[in-house]
C-alpha cells in the first residue's frame, strides 16, 4: 500500500527558517491540510487569482493523482510528467505498483501504490480516449533533458497547477510548491521508522550526501519552530 499520511503527524504549521537549506525555506503538509488539499483538488470550480477555474472531471483525476504520486510514492516531477498507463500493475491480493522510469537524475525502480492511486488510474482509463495505449503518459507531458522547452514548459506546467491547487486549499503562496508535496513523503518515510538508506532506495538516488543536508535542514528548521510555538 502506499505510505499516506498518518494522524501522529505533528501538527506544526510551518517548518522552515530563513537560511537553512541554502535559503528554501523546508516544508511539509500537515494531516488537515492534506485532506483539504484533497477535496479541493475535487472540486469542479475554483476561484484562481479572482477568476473563475473551471475543470473537468478527468483534469480532478489527474490533479488527485499528481498529488498522491508526489506525497505517497516520493515521484519527482519529471518522473511524474513521465508515468504512462501501462507503467501501473496490479499484483496478487490487489495491490499494485507502479514502474518508474528513469531520468537524468534518479534510477529506474518499482513503487507500491496505494488503493486511492489504484482507483483514480482506472477511473481515468475509462473515460473515453483515455487510456485505450497502454505507452500513453497520463498527464500528457514527455520529459526530454534541460534545454528542451517541451521539458521546461512540462516542469512549470506541473508545478503551476499543484501550487494553484495548494492556494485554492489555504496554503500560503510561500509553501504552495511541489517541494512542500515531495518534503511530504521525505519527512514522513523518516518519521515512520525508515532510515536514509531506505530513503534512497525509494526514490531512486544513489547521493547519500544530498538526502542527508536535506534530513538535517528539515530537523533543524523543526526544531527552531517548536521554539518558536
Amino acid at each position: 500500500m502506499g505510505i499516506g499520511i498518518g494522524q501522529n503527524w505533528r501538527e506544526s504549521i510551518y517548518y522552515g527558517i530563513p537560511g537553512v537549506g541554502d535559503g528554501w525555506r523546508i516544508q511539509t503538509l500537515t494531516p488537515g491540510e492534506w485532506e483539504r488539499l484533497i477535496d479541493t483538488a475535487g472540486k469542479r470550480t475554483l476561484d484562481r487569482k479572482g477568476c473563475m477555474w473551471v475543470r473537468s472531471q478527468a483534469d480532478c483525476l489527474r490533479d488527485e493523482l499528481c498529488m498522491r504520486l508526489f506525497v505517497e510514492c516520493g515521484l519527482w516531477v519529471d518522473e511524474v510528467g513521465n508515468v504512462r498507463y501501462g507503467d501501473f500493475r496490479q499484483g496478487p491480493a490487489d495491490m499494485w505498483s507502479l514502474d518508474v522510469h528513469p531520468t537524468e537524475s534518479s534510477r529506474p525502480r518499482t513503487v507500491n501504490t496505494s488503493a486511492a492511486i489504484a482507483a483514480l488510474v482506472e477511473q481515468l482509463q475509462a473515460m473515453p480516449g483515455n487510456g485505450q495505449c497502454k505507452e500513453t503518459r497520463i498527464f500528457g507531458c514527455e520529459v526530454g533533458d534541460d534545454d528542451d522547452p517541451q521539458h521546461i514548459r512540462t516542469r512549470q506546467f506541473i508545478g503551476h497547477v499543484m501550487a494553484d491547487l495548494m492556494v485554492a486549499a489555504g496554503l500560503r503562496a510561500f509553501r504552495a510548491s511541489v517541494y512542500t508535496l515531495r518534503n511530504t513523503f521525505f519527512d514522513h518515510h523518516i518519521q515512520s521508522g525508515g532510515d536514509v538508506e531506505s530513503l534512497l532506495d525509494a526514490i531512486g538516488l544513489d547521493c547519500r550526501e544530498t538526502i542527508e543536508v536535506h534530513l538535517r535542514n528539515l530537523d533543524l528548521a523543526k526544531k527552531v519552530s517548536a521554539e518558536w510555538t
